[in-house]
Order: C-alpha cells, then structure tokens, then sequence
C-alpha cells in the first residue's frame, strides 16, 4: 500500500492527517492557517499545492495557498500521532 494524505477543512483552519506506507499509524498535523473557515480544499499531487477557500470573518471569501505543502511532522510540537 502507499502512504495516504487526508485534507481535514473545519471552522478552526485546514488539518492533514498523513499515514505511513503500511497504513498502520497516522499522524495529524498542526492547523494551517488558523482560526479561518476553511470552505474547500484541493490538492495538486503535480506540484504539491494545496489550494483553499476560506471565510476569514472581516475579509469575506478568500482564496488561500500552500506552495510545495509539507508535513513538518519530525520536531513539530503540534504533530500529534494517533
């Protein structure tokens, strides 16, 4: 099997839960950008981008992007496996 990388939209900001290859323990990252609702997401396994909509409260509808997105799990305080 291969790794999986699930994307996690909620009111509190984006979330990724990442697998190892075996599928046999998962670890959840720490929120991209934080305390914004996060509407949709898609992710581009060409470039490694993920790209948002958002409802950031005062600004309205936003477009939000992470370039080259990677998963700091090793060293991240907020990396929490499951």
């Amino acid at each position: 099997m291969s790794a999986l990388r699930l994307l996690i939209s909620t009111r509190k900001g984006l979330f990724t839960l990442q697998s190892d290859s075996r599928r046999t323990h998962c670890i959840l990252s720490a929120p991209a950008f934080p305390g914004h609702i996060i509407q949709h997401k898609v992710a581009d396994p060409r470039s490694s981008t993920v790209l948002c909509s958002a409802k950031t409260g005062h600004l309205g509808p936003t477009h939000l992007s992470l370039n080259r997105w990677r998963h700091q799990l090793e060293g991240s305080a907020a990396a929490t496996r499951l």
